[in-house]
């Protein structure tokens, strides 16, 4: 029996098409994995949590608790967030429009492609042209790839200050001076006693004032 050549182009389409989506569920578990970290979370309070959170709603409470545990204009806090928006503007311009429209090979493309059949009908009525090479699939596994170990370094970065804030918390300076080495140059992050205004960026955080209460 002959095989179709046109069936031997849909199941390489099929794969490509597969492997996007197996690299961005792995990206997707670090980001996961990333809020169980800064919200202190175990295991299975974490696969509750995130299986009950949308996509963009993940990267809102990363942005968020992030900005708790650091200083807001810090070059962590910069860098964190911007590595999570551009994740965001992956997941709203590219995989939700190739979870939810077909697709087939891009017949008249000299590299071999996948087209996806879209429909745009908010305004008036069109069909937008979104063709990838193969390429440029590789591309988006690579990217993925670095998003979800730029992800796993900032959960490591994250752990490592929310222990420094614990230390902190007990109010001796033997440990104080032990940790501040993991903190880089960015000073730790004053934490307000029970019932008080978290400081902003006007107020002294500075180590000299009095021991820290426990933080809720």
């Amino acid at each position: 029996m002959s095989v179709d050549p046109r069936s031997k182009a849909l199941d390489h389409a099929f794969k490509l098409v597969g492997e996007y989506f197996f690299n961005w569920a792995f990206m997707e578990g670090r980001l996961n994995d990333l809020i169980g970290t800064l919200l202190g979370m175990d295991e299975l309070q974490r696969l509750v949590a995130c299986a009950n959170l949308m996509f963009r709603n993940k990267i809102t409470i990363a942005k968020s608790a992030i900005s708790l545990i650091f200083p807001p204009a810090s070059e962590e806090v910069e860098h964190f967030c911007r590595v999570l928006n551009q994740i965001d503007n992956a997941a709203q311009q590219e995989r939700n429009t190739l979870a939810h429209q077909p697709f087939g090979v891009a017949d008249d493309a000299k590299e071999f492609s996948v087209k996806w059949y879209k429909v745009s009908a908010r305004d008036k009525l069109h069909f937008p042209k979104i063709i990838w090479t193969e390429t440029e699939f590789y591309t988006r596994f690579y990217q993925l790839d670095a998003w979800a170990t730029e992800l796993d370094k900032i959960s490591k970065a994250c752990s490592e200050r929310r222990l420094v804030i614990a230390m902190l918390d007990t109010g001796e300076p033997t440990q104080q001076n032990a940790l501040l080495g993991l903190l880089g140059s960015q000073p730790p992050l004053q934490i307000p006693p029970h019932n008080s205004d978290i400081p902003n960026a006007n107020q002294d955080t500075s180590l000299e004032s009095s021991p820290q209460q426990e933080r809720e």
